[in-house]
């Protein structure tokens, strides 16, 4: 009976072992991927970037514990991790195909870790592995200070757990204790060419030294990122000085490391063209750049670059009408052909939907209605609609405001309808949770084919609406739920008859 025993225990044992292997063996096939297990304290969104792919994960969930997927990587590449709650915090690791890595981030740093044989190994890395800071980086590194004591950091996401809010604060405090050396800003004005050389010289001496390098993929991963921390820097003196010369010298990185085709190439460009041409689109409409003879400059990467202008196209409130995107879409499958971004464009865009008049809703609880049939239900009551996004941080701060008004009108008839705005169905349904927005709380379902949004010209949120008792509408654009002006119009309205 032991012999049996023993028997089976070491066929049990040779099969999970094959079985780990099979597993093993079926991710190295798989040669772009690597594996990443995030932990998050902070509970805000945390961006994990390769050069191949760019993910973010975590949407502001306050009890969030752990995520595990596949990342495209080149042969060698560098994983970047921001911490999103504007920390500034952000670590970076050159992994490569069939690595596994646990990313573990506190309050007060982020921790790389390889999981290899069953074994759990702490890793850093930085990047003066590559670029050793030298006497001659100071002149950089005190440029590179000035414009970032000038950077203030962006609002807190409202729905921030505790510990998020406290590493906000700290920036915020930061922030405030900086001294802002604007007479430092007009030196690197008027000595700009002094700081780009200084800039162009040290690069170049460390793109020298890779030469030194036997190995080809680190060679050219090394080459790569060196073009790459040029072009940064450079980026920062034109932010200051506005000078054509230094986003010549950008554009010229740009065709270097394209030629290199190493994993900072696309990365680059992409930033070079959004610098250039799309973040400039209020100087020239980007339906102007995706027809003109820019692309020119940029032969090797025409299909991309359109496909960036295309995203951009469908940005909230960025005012390109539907049918102009819905054409340019037409115009990239006939050039190019579908694809899979194509396809998540068109579905965002609401491609194959007609035009309506009113706005299609969807409840909390799933359940179907329209603007229009709802607003029949509450014939007799004044209605006050505000529409938000789980995703607009001045949305979700005036919530508060709203469910006070609400509640002083709770017994009268007043009717509050929450409209959620270009809000994706789970972050939605998390934010209402959250907020506790589950009665009269509608997404709505078709905002880039309802005719209503242009005709409101509802271009921004958060946005609120007044309708009288007998149905009309009394203010498209009605004042917001802090002041004394909408209880006045609210007390108004209730005395009609």
């Amino acid at each position: 009976m032991k012999i049996i025993l023993f028997v089976l225990i070491c066929v049990l044992v040779h099969a999970c072992t094959n079985t780990s292997r099979k597993v093993l063996s079926k991710k190295n096939v798989q040669d772009s991927l690597a594996m990443l297990i995030v932990r998050s304290e902070l509970g805000l969104p945390v961006l994990v970037k390769s050069n191949k792919e760019m993910k973010t994960l975590f949407n502001g969930a306050t009890g969030f514990a752990s995520d595990t997927f596949d990342i495209h990587v080149f042969q060698l590449d560098l994983l970047t991790i921001s911490e999103r709650s504007y920390t500034g915090m952000n670590k970076s690791l050159p992994i490569q195909p069939g690595d596994s890595i646990e990313v573990s981030i506190s309050l007060q740093d982020i921790h790389f870790f390889l999981l290899k044989n069953g074994k759990k190994e702490q890793v850093n890395w930085s990047k003066k592995e590559i670029l050793p800071e030298q006497n001659s980086y100071a002149l950089i590194e005190e440029m590179k200070t000035t414009y970032n004591n000038m950077l203030i950091p962006p609002p807190l996401w409202s729905d921030a757990s505790e510990t998020a809010k406290k590493a906000v604060k700290k920036a915020y405090d930061d922030y405030e204790k900086r001294e802002k050396n604007y007479e430092n800003l007009v030196v690197i004005k008027n000595d700009y060419v002094r700081y780009y050389d200084e800039i162009n010289n040290y690069y170049e001496n460390a793109f020298k030294g890779t030469k030194l390098i036997k190995d080809s993929i680190q060679r050219n991963f090394n080459k790569s990122f060196i073009l790459w921390e040029q072009y940064q820097d450079l980026k920062v003196l034109y932010n200051l000085t506005k000078e054509i010369i230094v986003i010549e010298e950008m554009k010229k990185l740009c065709d270097e490391n394209m030629v290199i085709k190493g994993p900072f190439s696309l990365p680059m460009l992409h930033d070079y063209f959004m610098s250039k041409y799309i973040l400039g689109r209020r100087l020239i409409p980007l339906t102007e750049v995706y027809d003109s003879v820019i692309f020119k400059e940029f032969p090797y990467q025409e299909e991309s670059l359109k496909m960036l202008i295309l995203k951009e196209m469908q940005m909230p409130f960025v005012k390109y009408p539907r049918k102009d995107v819905i054409t340019y879409i037409d115009k990239f499958v006939a050039q190019y052909g579908m694809n899979g971004r194509i396809r998540e464009m068109m579905e965002n865009v609401e491609y194959d939907v007609e035009i309506s008049s009113d706005l299609f809703l969807e409840s909390y609880y799933g359940e179907k209605t329209s603007f229009e049939e709802f607003r029949k239900t509450f014939k007799g009551q004044v209605i006050y609609v505000d529409f938000w996004a789980s995703w607009c941080a001045p949305c979700r701060i005036a919530l508060p405001e709203s469910k006070r008004l609400h509640e002083e009108f709770k017994d009268k008839d007043v009717v509050f309808i929450y409209l959620a705005l270009n809000d994706e169905l789970k972050e939605w349904r998390k934010a209402c949770e959250q907020e506790q927005l589950r009665t009269n709380s509608f997404r709505i379902t078709n905002p880039k084919s309802s005719a209503f949004i242009d005709n409101m010209k509802l271009n921004s949120i958060p946005r609120y609406m007044l309708y009288d008792k007998s149905g009309k509408l009394f203010h498209a654009d009605a004042p917001p739920p802090g002041g004394p002006a909408i209880r006045n119009l609210l007390n108004n309205l209730l005395k009609q008859e």
